[in-house]
């Protein structure tokens, strides 16, 4: 689900925990089948065991891990002593609950709190925002707790880049900008397809595409259901035009977040479930090595 980078950090949001990647360009380099192929490589470092609590969008800030918790309804900071600290609600979410009220799910932070966020609908029930039309998403700004924007469709990954934020309407396939200063709310362009997860870099959006579920009945009826493959669309934001893309042919159908690691073209990540992660020692630019030896006992 999310995705996270703060400079050699990687914190990435699954099922049931968020784990923490330390990143090590010498380690890299040395990869010992591939030696000087990778530019960087990606080790787990720290795990935070969430509970089923369907972790949506993450972010690094003030010296924390912060997280989106859609069951719960709230935006809450990582623990070594619980699943989860709640930190925010929506002032119309009168109780905690495992309930998924109103489908919270994007984040914008600032000053080291949660500044924005996206939701499908301000509802205070259990799955309240399934009963809902596709049209009653909002942006809300948690500081004021009051909506920003209301009447959206299905927004998904709000992102901040100077006094914009963009944000995509998964629903419709529109990729959305709205200013801060002339409150001005426009389409960038619309793609036609589920859209979710998205990184600004400079002049560009890297937008994620999701293929449709079958067996999904709140989506078999949106104008996009028909999304046959899953891919990224880069598209210019300052000439509103689709410049490039892929498209996943097998495997990959959805895509949740997008992030872009800077100038890297090759990076690896090892996970706790591959074989050798545990023969790498990264202790700083002076102190990695790979155990090449498989006998590593002795006095």
């Amino acid at each position: 689900m999310g995705i996270s980078v703060q400079g050699s950090k990687l914190a990435i949001a699954s099922r049931n925990y968020i784990e923490v990647y330390s990143r090590s360009d010498k380690l890299g380099r040395t990869f010992p089948s591939k030696p000087n192929y990778y530019d960087t490589l990606f080790i787990p470092q720290a795990k935070y065991f969430t509970g089923i609590a369907d972790m949506h969008e993450i972010a690094f800030d003030a010296g924390n891990i912060w997280a989106i918790n859609t069951s719960f309804s709230c935006v809450v900071k990582m623990s070594e002593d619980h699943h989860f600290i709640p930190i925010w609600q929506p002032d119309f979410i009168t109780e905690l609950a495992p309930e998924d009220r109103c489908h919270l799910n994007g984040l914008i932070m600032e000053n080291g709190q949660p500044k924005y966020v996206s939701m499908f609908d301000m509802s205070n029930t259990a799955n309240g925002w399934r009963m809902g039309t596709f049209d009653s998403g909002v942006l809300y700004d948690c500081q004021k707790q009051v909506p920003l924007l209301t009447g959206l469709s299905m927004p998904h990954s709000p992102t901040r880049h100077g006094n914009l934020i963009f944000f995509l309407q998964s629903a419709t396939g529109e990729v959305m900008r709205y200013n801060l200063t002339t409150k001005k709310l426009d389409v960038v362009i619309q793609l036609n397809s589920f859209l979710r997860g998205m990184a600004v870099y400079g002049d560009y959006l890297f937008i994620g595409r999701s293929k449709m579920r079958k067996s999904s009945k709140t989506f078999k009826d949106l104008p996009v259901a028909n999304t046959s493959s899953a891919g990224i669309e880069i598209v210019n934001h300052q000439t509103n035009e689709r410049v490039g893309g892929l498209n996943y042919s097998e495997r990959i159908s959805e895509i949740f977040e997008v992030q872009v690691l800077e100038n890297l073209q090759v990076p690896l990540m090892l996970t706790e479930n591959d074989e050798g992660y545990e023969k790498c020692i990264n202790c700083g630019d002076d102190l990695n090595y790979w155990l090449v030896d498989e006998d590593t006992g002795g006095d």
